[in-house]
């Protein structure tokens, strides 16, 4: 599937749409009593088996049923997202239709550039959301970014297309549908011809995209541990499959892959959880040991390595060119090349060692004082640079702690272009990265905030600069730009964005 974004015109369209659709007061109070009721137990559940679920964020929450959930049953502190203003402002008014105390902390932004730092969220929440983007892929590159190691990625009724269909068009939601077309989905011969629900969003102009198992398999595997679950129902209590029909794919295969076989062949949704694996690349653990020369030190490491990469240069601190340094990979005496670099060591893997993620290595170097700087790393696919001791992410404990600025990115200390090859200047479509010095440097004035230099930073030192209170505001400390509170919602769009949508001029002036 090729990566595409939403256009402005389907932005717009999911705006005006959701605009309309939180003024339906009754029919989206009752709606969102019944979403608290029924979505509050698979998080919780969640809770019950040791995931953090606090702070969260939640993306495309429309009036924030899932946000309000985890705040006021749960106990839970997180952001509430949307890129409609309209819908976040309404969120005090339905909050109080239903009873409850707290609201989340309302954030208006676009999914495509979530204003939060890299590594800052345990848990992110989509409900319904991800088939409103033409290619949800570029969406859940930025959930991958925003969560902790072991973070979840919660998915929540994700529409799957039926195979055995013309798919010749949309219906409306069931309380729209027409005596007909009701008589024809009870007799399952509806979905046959159209799918099921999604028009309304489309005559506004938006997208109502339906995805096969497989190409949502495929939207998912940017994460290491996925479990999905398949609900073969076309809306309501109706199930896709007739009841004989269900009873025999039961007693073939089991509940579990009858799900999945008649979701896919029949409709229905899936839901889930992805899991992003913690990724530290290098651990290194230093004993003394009791060597030839006094004082040597033996340093014994793991290394996770991408499976493929056959060539492994280490780069050590504190080597000279004749020093002796023997090394054993899986217990093995390995005999280095020398690197075009003051104390580097170039090894040529074989065999199980260059289809392994995993290599245990022992170094008998030949005194103390050394120390390792960087182990590189080559293959026929990719090449890059495992860090060595890389930088802790930014947990937040509140999620104000977790904005950062939409519209540009910063270099930490941790960047060595010495070592890395750069990949972030060929990642920035703006050319605003300079990597010809130590350290690189970001030209603010010429970058989006587009983070597609930040994932592909082997040190992790390339972020989204966090946010500071200036009185009624939040300000970037590297670009200036302000952000206002409007009605109690967080403003978190580019410049432009912001223009483009109908949401005013916002910057260091204020609205």
């Amino acid at each position: 599937m090729a990566k595409s974004r939403q256009t402005l015109e389907q932005k717009r369209a999911e705006v005006r749409f959701r605009a309309f659709h939180s003024e339906q007061f009754d029919l989206v109070a009752s709606y969102m009593a019944d979403a608290i009721r029924e979505r509050t137990s698979p998080l919780g559940h969640l809770l019950l088996r040791g995931r953090a679920i606090s702070p969260f964020l939640e993306i495309g929450c429309e009036t924030a049923p899932i946000s309000l959930a985890l705040v006021n049953r749960l106990g839970c502190e997180g952001i509430a997202a949307d890129i409609s203003l309209d819908s976040l402002k309404a969120v005090d008014a339905y909050r109080e239709r239903l009873g409850l105390e707290k609201n989340p902390i309302r954030v208006c932004c676009d999914a495509h550039n979530l204003p939060l730092a890299a590594g800052s969220v345990p848990l992110v929440v989509s409900w319904g959301t991800l088939h409103h983007f033409p290619d949800p892929g570029p969406v859940v590159d930025e959930v991958r970014r925003v969560l902790r190691d072991d973070g979840t990625f919660f998915v929540g009724e994700e529409p799957v297309r039926r195979k055995l269909s013309l798919n010749i068009g949309s219906t409306y939601s069931l309380n729209r549908m027409g005596a007909m077309q009701r008589s024809l989905l009870r007799l399952r011969l509806l979905p046959w011809i159209f799918r099921i629900d999604g028009r309304e969003a489309i005559e506004w102009g938006g997208v109502e995209g339906k995805f096969s198992v497989k190409q949502w398999r495929s939207i998912l595997e940017r994460f290491e541990d996925v479990r999905l679950r398949f609900s073969p129902y076309l809306t309501g209590d109706l199930r896709s499959v007739s009841a004989p029909l269900w009873r025999l794919l039961v007693a073939l295969f089991g509940e579990a892959r009858a799900s999945r076989i008649a979701t896919s062949l029949f409709g229905g949704n899936l839901g889930g959880e992805a899991v992003r694996l913690a990724e530290r690349s290098l651990v290194r653990v230093r004993t003394t040991s009791s060597g030839e020369n006094e004082g040597s030190l033996r340093a014994l490491l793991v290394l996770h390595k991408p499976a493929g990469a056959d060539v492994l240069r280490f780069v050590w601190k504190g080597i000279d060119a004749g020093d002796p340094v023997r090394y054993r990979i899986y217990g093995s005496p390995v005999e280095p090349a020398p690197g075009e670099r003051p104390g580097e060591h170039v090894f040529r893997l074989e065999g199980p060692a260059v289809r392994a993620t995993v290599l245990d290595v022992a170094a008998e170097l030949p005194r103390s004082g050394v120390s390792l700087d960087a182990v590189l790393y080559s293959g026929p696919d990719r090449s890059g640079m495992l860090p060595v001791d890389p930088p802790a992410e930014h947990e937040c404990v509140h999620p104000m702690e977790a904005l950062a600025c939409p519209s540009c990115v910063t270099v930490s200390d941790h960047c060595r272009t010495d070592l890395c090859g750069t990949p972030c200047a060929s990642a920035c479509p703006e050319s605003a990265i300079a990597t010809g010095g130590p350290k690189a440097e970001v030209d603010v004035s010429a970058c989006t905030g587009c983070v597609r230099c930040v994932p592909v930073c082997p040190l992790s030192a390339l972020d989204r600069p966090l946010l500071e209170h200036e009185g009624d505001r939040l300000v970037c400390p590297a670009c200036g730009c302000a952000y206002p509170v409007v009605d109690g919602v967080y403003l978190l769009l580019r410049e432009e964005t912001k223009r483009q949508l109908g949401y005013g001029k916002t910057g260091p002036s204020g609205l």
